[in-house]
């Protein structure tokens, strides 16, 4: 292999050359070539191609009856402004693309609405002759129109559509929303929809604000630890076009990303530059023992070649593993990491040599030349305390035990910013008891008719939901039918004489929403608060001991679904994923220690410093209260693959020295480098005001401390008590 001969040889350093060149290239084109992947953060694009019932039976639903994605849409103020508002709202949501379904008081009572909106026709002085109308099911139900407190209330359903055409509703909302105030109006918006649009728009946040900065933090940071703005300009080169990479697989995958996959690219940079800054402590050193710029880069890239290849090719492993999560965005995730680190190791071994070789510049001196005798001093100090590994295994039994005691929040909203104007609504509609959420019934039969006794179970069925706390709505073809019988005679029953084929089948397209004549499906819709896994399996409990005496002596059977239930059921699949994960990657990651080291002894030695950063960081979750989320779900498997990383360096580079001193000031050098460079780029991030990203950029940033602190202190006493014994094994980067 190239990696064993002497660079010192212009013709040898050819091959190499043109690999780093060519991955250079390949990079360049991935990265700026290929059209970027689309922002997608709805729970489809999280749960598609998991192989999970739920989804399938989601999908089952939105194949059958379009959607379930609700926007709700409330006005209050004076009466006749707010009624004004919602048909303009409803008008103008008719005419959106996009739009499945508007279902509000100017929509279903179209006469009285013209009756109290036109003075002519008598205007507000008729409110006691349309009160009867306001007295029917639909509006008792929903909450349609109160004039005495001026609240309108519209429901919007979404079809299923890109980002891109959900953006644009929420901009034609938004203008309604500036006309309202206008008038002097209250008006507040909420549902899934608009909570996955700001979501995509915290993703974007992570790309175009947050990850530049970390960039630029640690880019100026390894200036000062360098003294050179050449190499840092080599290594952001390098690194970069890694991240880019990342970006340029998703497009040709035809996957998009979102909230998870996107912790790709910061977690990518962040490894790829501590490996890179192990070779450049390598090169720095060659450099000033008087080699060229070409033979110090190409010889630090050979000295390092062993060492970065088994941390990066064993990192790689580790997220890969996570192709076996039940969760897609987290396969996804595990794939995309896996590859770009694979591809960056080729970046790091013969990329960031040839930058190094045509742009390192003179012998620099920074920062980091005053760390290497500051390190030797803490590792020998360490390596004569026997009672640190034993309090750092205490710390990582204390802290993996909390991990059963983290729980995932349900909501979503409270992923932004307390003053966050959708955050704001939601919080006021859900006070005043609207309900923001829905859960699906779907229920079948082999009949494709829709009898009178299906009908009068479904009123049963109804009457018994009505009574459950959580059920603040029941919307199904009942309620169409007794609304309609409202207006003729005033009572609020199902009437007798739409119970042939014939009157039935005339109203077949009112039914559409919640019948599907073709396979002899019943839908029934449960408007409910946002409530977590456990308020949610409580409900559907409830639902299935109703359905059983009402339903089921029909024959038929029962699905519950809807989107709320998938994202709760995502978002509670967290803590087993990361658990599984966890437990999976350790024992993979540890398996391909033993190979890769070659030693039973020197893997169980890895092992310690390696989990000390994870189970200290789940300690942190619960002492600050941090719920798992799509942030802080993922930094188990980041902290694992860093320390990963850091101490495979630190034994290897002992291995071939055999002298811990020299091991210090040099590794050791790189580990506390990369440590303050990437602890503080992550520490960037928390002035963001969405939680998942806050609570990710701090968790990064401890675990980088913990594991420097696990790599100084643990490893060197476990190295000195149970490591090696010997000679050198491998001569040194400027020999």
């Amino acid at each position: 292999m190239a990696l064993e001969h002497d660079y010192g040889a212009s013709e040898v350093r050819l091959g190499p050359s043109v690999l780093g060149g060519s991955s250079l290239a390949l990079g360049l084109i991935l990265g700026f070539v290929v059209p970027r992947p689309v922002i997608d953060n709805s729970a489809e694009s999280f749960l598609r191609g998991a192989d999970d019932e739920a989804f399938a039976t989601y999908e089952r639903f939105l194949h059958d009856f379009g959607s379930d994605e609700l926007v709700i849409i409330e006005f209050t103020g004076a009466a006749d402004h707010a009624l004004g508002m919602a048909r303009r709202l409803e008008t103008r949501m008719k005419e959106e693309t996009g739009v499945l379904a508007v279902v509000g008081f100017p929509t279903l009572f179209e006469a009285a609405t013209d009756i109290l909106l036109d003075r002519e026709l008598g205007g507000f002085d008729s409110l006691a002759n349309v009160r009867p109308r306001l007295a029917g099911p639909v509006n008792r139900a929903l909450g349609l129109f109160d004039p005495d407190s001026g609240r309108t209330l519209t429901l919007v359903t979404l079809e299923r559509a890109s980002p891109d055409a959900r953006r644009r509703i929420e901009e034609s909302l938004e203008s309604i929303r500036a006309e309202a105030t206008q008038l002097g109006l209250q008006a507040r918006m909420a549902g899934n929809p608009l909570v996955n649009l700001a979501l995509d728009r915290a993703a974007r946040e992570l790309e175009v604000t947050f990850l530049p900065l970390l960039i630029f933090t640690c880019m100026l940071l390894l200036v000062l630890f360098t003294g050179s703005l050449r190499i840092a300009f080599a290594t952001l080169m390098t690194v970069g076009l890694a991240i880019f990479t990342s970006e340029g697989l998703l497009s040709l995958a035809g996957l998009s990303t979102n909230l998870i996959v996107g912790i790709s690219k910061p977690l990518v940079f962040v490894i790829l530059l501590a490996s890179s800054l192990h070779l450049l402590v390598a090169y720095q050193e060659a450099r000033h023992q008087g080699l060229k710029a070409k033979e110090a880069a190409w010889r630090a890239g050979r000295f390092k070649a062993r060492a970065t290849a088994l941390a990066l090719i064993t990192t790689a492993v580790g997220f890969g593993v996570m192709m076996s999560a039940p969760i897609a965005a987290m396969q996804t995730f595990g794939v995309i990491t896996a590859v770009t680190l694979l591809f960056g190791l080729l970046l790091v071994l013969f990329g960031l040599p040839l930058l190094l070789g045509l742009f390192g510049g003179p012998p620099s001196t920074g920062l980091g030349n005053f760390i290497g005798p500051w390190t030797a001093q803490v590792v020998a100090w360490s390596a004569k305390r026997p009672a640190i590994p034993a309090f750092a295994a205490l710390v990582s039994v204390a802290g993996g035990l909390t991990l059963f005691d983290l729980r995932p929040d349900p909501h979503a909203i409270r992923y932004l910013a307390p003053s966050h104007a959708l955050r704001l609504d939601h919080e006021a509609l859900e006070r005043s008891g609207r309900p923001l959420s829905n859960l699906e019934l779907v229920m079948s039969s082999t009949s494709t008719t829709l009898t009178r006794s299906t009908l009068e179970a479904l009123n049963r069925l109804r009457l018994e939901l009505d009574d459950v706390e959580d059920v603040k709505a029941v919307l199904d073809a009942n309620l169409l039918l007794r609304e309609a019988q409202h207006r003729a005679s005033g009572l609020d029953a199902l009437p007798d004489d739409l119970f042939t084929d014939e009157a039935l089948r005339t109203e077949i397209e009112r039914f559409r929403p919640f019948w599907n004549p073709e396979r002899g499906r019943v839908r029934v819709s449960l408007l409910i608060p946002t409530l977590d896994s456990g308020g949610v399996l409580s409900l559907s409990e409830k639902v299935r001991r109703a359905f059983a005496r009402t339903m089921e002596p029909l024959g038929f059977s029962l699905e519950i679904t809807g989107n709320h239930a998938l994202i709760v059921s995502a978002q509670d699949a967290l803590l087993s994923t990361l658990l599984r994960s966890l437990l999976l990657t350790t024992a993979v990651l540890q398996l391909v220690l033993f190979i890769g080291l070659g030693s039973f002894r020197l893997g169980l030695i890895a092992l310690l410093p390696n989990l000390l950063p994870v189970t200290a960081n789940f300690g942190l979750m619960m002492l600050f209260s941090t719920p798992l989320d799509v942030g802080t779900s993922m930094t188990a498997a980041i902290a694992l693959g860093i320390a990963v990383d850091d101490t495979l360096h630190f034994i290897l580079d002992h291995r071939s020295s055999m002298d811990l001193d020299k091991t210090a000031r040099s590794t050791g050098r790189a580990l506390v480098s990369s440590s303050v460079i990437i602890g503080v780029g992550f520490l960037m991030l928390m002035p963001s005001d969405f939680s998942p990203t806050r609570n990710f950029g701090f968790l990064c940033a401890s675990a980088m401390l913990i594991a420097l602190a696990g790599n100084l202190l643990v490893l060197p006493r476990l190295i000195s008590s149970w490591g090696p014994r010997g000679a050198p094994s491998q001569r040194s980067p400027a020999s």
